[in-house]
């Protein structure tokens, strides 16, 4: 006969496995996943003041202001002379598969800093990284009015992918007891090891519309720049330009960062957002730093290299998508994005883009450091 206190054995059982699973899988990686919330500006936003692991299993830790980044306390408190460059972007610049001080945003942090130390040892630089993994334009344009344009930056850069200007990925809201679930290393376990299992917070089309949305979005990735997709090009082309206005008229300045990606630099001929954004009428005159062609010539040598191996010129990017072990033996130590994964970088492909970055910022003389590169004006941006 089944008794109640049966019942009561059979659910200490029960929650002593749960527990014990728990531990284990914790101790074997598992869990502490960083979650996001739902955001009545930006649509959602990543949960502040957490620490976990990306999906790569990278340590993250979020600040109190929900990013990526060491705590910058709150807009007023910097110290005089200090010099702030903030930095929007995605996932390429959020960077959960490297660790934070190898991401390009802090690198160019370091190089700044030595310099100013030569320079100046009383003034300090500080690059804030204002990313979001998943975040769409219009996402990053509301992140520079509530969180960004508080700080009034001497100067602010935006990382654009080609696939920016995709339509925002619906979140859903996540209640107390979910997002424990959501923390928990059993979750983490099954989203990572059992097909069917969705990852957190992302919300499936509901609706025609957004199931029209969500194929735009994927079709994106492949053909960001088709007519299809002209009018959002366009309607992000006019934000940009008015943040660039904004920012002139707090005394700072706006520069935009085409991300290099790698379908284009196997493809030079096909259509990137560097070009793009160059021959718009509403951004052709905002600064860019463009790592591009510094990328290409890193990987002529590549694919010279593959060449020599037997793979056919044409073939490069078919042949990195499905001989992942190959790539690794051949070139792994030289490529400057992820063998599985060619849309973000390893720690090689952010210090070469912080290396650019920071070279354009001295010539283009958009930082008062009293140094210029040779021919470089001289710089009016730092209050």
């Amino acid at each position: 006969m089944f008794t109640h206190s049966r019942l009561r054995i059979l659910v200490v059982i029960l929650l002593v496995a749960i527990v014990l699973t728990e531990w284990r899988l914790d101790r074997a990686g598992y869990g502490r996943v960083i979650t996001v919330r739902v955001d009545p500006d930006v649509g959602w936003m990543v949960e502040p003041n957490q620490e976990g692991f990306s999906r790569l299993g990278v340590s993250v830790k979020i600040n109190s202001a929900g990013f990526r980044d060491e705590e910058w306390g709150e807009p007023g408190d910097q110290s005089e002379g200090q010099i702030r460059i903030a930095v929007i972007g995605a996932s390429v610049t959020y960077a959960g598969g490297v660790p934070e001080e190898e991401r390009w945003t802090e690198v160019l942090e370091d190089a700044l800093q030595e310099i100013l130390a030569e320079l100046t040892p009383a003034r300090e630089v500080l690059v804030m990284n204002f990313a979001v993994a998943g975040h769409a334009f219009d996402q990053m344009g509301q992140v520079y009015q509530h969180h960004v344009r508080p700080w009034q930056p001497d100067l602010c850069l935006v990382a654009l992918a080609d696939n920016t200007m995709r339509p925002p990925q619906l979140r859903e809201e996540s209640g107390w007891l979910r997002r424990i679930v959501r923390h928990s290393a059993i979750y983490d376990y099954c989203c990572k090891r059992i097909p069917g299992i969705r990852r957190p917070g992302i919300v499936p089309p509901r609706t025609p519309e957004e199931q029209a949305a969500n194929d735009r979005r994927h079709m994106m990735s492949r053909t960001p720049f088709v007519a299809e997709n002209r009018d959002l090009f366009d309607t992000m082309c006019l934000r940009l330009a008015e943040i660039e206005a904004d920012m002139r008229s707090m005394g700072g300045r706006l520069a935009l960062v085409p991300l290099p990606h790698l379908h284009c630099i196997l493809n030079p001929g096909n259509p990137r957002m560097g070009i793009e954004l160059a021959t718009s009428p509403a951004t052709e005159d905002i600064l860019s730093l463009d790592a591009f062609q510094d990328f290409v010539e890193v990987y002529d040598g590549i694919v010279q290299t593959l060449v020599e191996s037997g793979v056919s010129p044409g073939l490069v990017m078919r042949y990195w998508e499905t001989n992942q072990l190959s790539m690794m033996e051949l070139v792994g130590d030289r490529v400057l994005h992820r063998i599985d994964d060619r849309y973000h970088m390893p720690a090689s492909g952010h210090a070469l883009l912080a290396t650019v970055v920071l070279e354009d910022l001295l010539e283009k003389g958009l930082l008062n450091l009293q140094i210029s590169a040779p021919g470089a004006p001289d710089s009016d941006v730092v209050r």
